[in-house]
């Protein structure tokens, strides 16, 4: 057995709550509220604990970084730990073992069947595996399938920023996982966070049914119309100023906390690098010159109402087909 991995599971199993409780709740102590995505992980997890659905034990959330992966992942793990039934429950930023550790998935899961005392296929209890950063393995998905294959009592939770590269290798993975993406805040989640402003649920179902399934603009509008006293009765619980910050840094969770909006546009500007430095080089990889170019045009993207890729191509002294394929990859 690897001490080393070993020893760094042991203190996950012993440290795991303190060690995420920062992302479950702030520093009064209340919990922070349940995003949409959260009450749909709590469905196959409720699913798999009953036995009324065994094949939806693996679930895989791809996501930009900040989006907040890393809280769906700590508040699943916290109501785990306050389920009364007996279970096996790990968690690990898989970052950690492969740059920290220089271990791979592979190496993590035979320690940590050695640590349990039980096989895999043969294991007493239901056993919860959340695997944070997961993409940091190449070969995450076929060891993930292996085990999803050989091991019933098993229920798979990893998360991943290299959102594209997660589901295109789900795939290859033969479809054995269940997608659930997780998107910047909405406005209604921001309200919801930041002010405890509660959404209407069935509001924007209504709204969305009104637009796409209405017969003809008038029937449109009609249904429009009946929904303006719910849509009214919302807004006069926001803040009308809300929207405009929303729009500057509202999506992100993580800049909510945050007083100073420089130091929200400098950590945006970070993920931002990360993305280009790291996401992107496991979807296509660029030469050494032309990464410094993709910060650029998302700067030109974002200050011109209208580029061609000829003027581009210009402006940043790399071809046409660079920059056509950088374009795809964003």
């Amino acid at each position: 057995m690897n001490q080393e991995l070993l020893e760094y599971l042991q203190r996950q199993l012993s440290l795991g709550k303190e060690r995420l409780n920062h992302y479950v709740v702030n520093g009064n102590g209340k919990a922070y509220p349940k995003r949409n995505i959260y009450l749909k992980i709590q469905r196959y997890l409720a699913d798999f604990l009953n036995g009324s659905r065994s094949d939806k034990r693996w679930i895989i959330i791809p996501g930009l970084r900040g989006v907040g992966k890393t809280t769906i992942l700590a508040q699943v793990y916290v109501s785990l730990l306050g389920q009364d039934k007996d279970i096996n429950l790990l968690y690990v930023s898989l970052d950690e073992v492969t740059g920290t550790l220089g271990m791979t998935l592979k190496d993590l899961i035979t320690v940590y069947e050695q640590l349990i005392g039980e096989n895999y296929e043969t294991l007493s209890k239901p056993t919860f595996l959340l695997i944070d950063e997961v993409q940091s393995d190449p070969n995450w998905a076929p060891v993930l399938k292996s085990l999803n294959d050989r091991a019933n009592k098993v229920f798979l939770l990893c998360s991943g920023s290299s959102a594209i590269h997660l589901q295109h290798t789900a795939d290859i993975a033969g479809r054995r996982a269940v997608i659930e993406k997780l998107h910047p805040l909405s406005f209604t989640e921001f309200e919801m966070i930041k002010f405890g402003v509660d959404p209407d649920e069935e509001l924007s179902k209504s709204i969305m049914d009104a637009l796409y399934l209405s017969e003809n603009g008038s029937n449109c509008f009609d249904r429009l119309k009946l929904l303006e006293t719910r849509v009214n009765q919302y807004w006069a619980k926001v803040g009308r100023q809300n929207w405009s910050y929303y729009l500057r840094a509202g999506s992100f969770p993580f800049a909510l906390a945050e007083k100073e909006q420089q130091n929200i546009y400098e950590a945006i500007l970070s993920s931002i690098d990360k993305i280009i430095t790291k996401d992107i080089q496991q979807l296509e990889r660029f030469s050494y010159e032309t990464i410094p170019a993709i910060r650029r045009i998302l700067f030109i993207l974002a200050e011109s109402d209208a580029v061609s890729n000829i003027k581009l191509s210009e402006v940043l002294g790399i071809s046409h087909l660079t920059v056509a394929s950088v374009l795809e990859v964003l």
